[in-house]
């Protein structure tokens, strides 16, 4: 995800007929029913998408080295091009980030926000809510944000390391995975919250329904399961 430098923009032009794929000029190998078209190729390192029920686009993003991150707006003409492009948030180092009742939740490492827009803004003029705040920093840094559509937001919180290493273990023995990991305590999970109150503490009023998670930068909510 890091080194991608360019945006498709997927038409859904009907039902897929086969699963043979075909050629684009977007240099993507869509199957037939699917086109992609280049919309914004120079955004930097781009993390997440969202798109916003009028179509504008917004994109989270991870720093250069040295630099700032944070989301970008993107508003296309009749022929797809960029018409109007808008830099906003503190959210640094996004990763999660969805739009749910019409707002804009977006995550940092550390807490979720909502923005809320008025009218047909490209960029939201009010300042963010916090909705999620505490989340453990350091470890993994991706927060991977789903919504119920009954009123909950999931979160995703990675793990601390890989394995769980005992930080006292000699330097030149094998690392060896603690037992039970102390990052299952607080991290290495998904918890769900209320997607409508803010100022929620991590991890007390969130309950959390998954647990073993080493780094999940996505996912999604299906009813059909």
């Amino acid at each position: 995800m890091d080194a991608m430098k360019a945006y498709a923009l997927a038409l859904f032009l009907g039902s897929l007929p086969s699963l043979a794929l075909a050629d684009e000029d977007a240099g993507l190998k869509l199957p037939p029913g699917f086109h992609a078209t280049i919309v914004a190729p120079e955004l930097g390192r781009a993390r997440h998408i969202a798109i916003r029920a009028n179509g504008d686009i917004y994109v989270s993003t991870l720093s250069e080295r040295g630099g700032t991150s944070g989301i970008i707006a993107l508003r296309l003409a009749s022929d797809h091009s960029v018409a109007e492009r808008k830099d906003f948030s503190a959210v640094s180092n996004g990763t999660g980030i969805g739009f749910y009742n019409g707002a804009l939740y977006a995550a940092s490492p550390t807490a979720v926000y909502r923005f809320r827009f008025r009218g047909n803004e490209l960029a939201p003029s009010d300042a963010p809510e916090t909705v999620v705040q505490g989340l453990p920093p350091g470890g993994f840094p991706s927060r991977g944000l789903a919504f119920d559509g009954v009123g909950h937001i999931f979160v995703e919180v990675g793990a601390s390391s890989n394995i769980c290493v005992d930080p006292n273990a000699p330097k030149d023995a094998p690392p060896k995975g603690l037992n039970p990991c102390p990052s299952l305590t607080g991290r290495s999970g998904v918890w769900r919250f209320d997607a409508s109150k803010t100022d929620q503490a991590f991890p007390s009023e969130g309950e959390q329904i998954a647990t073993g998670v080493r780094d999940m930068m996505a996912f999604t909510w299906s009813a059909k399961f």
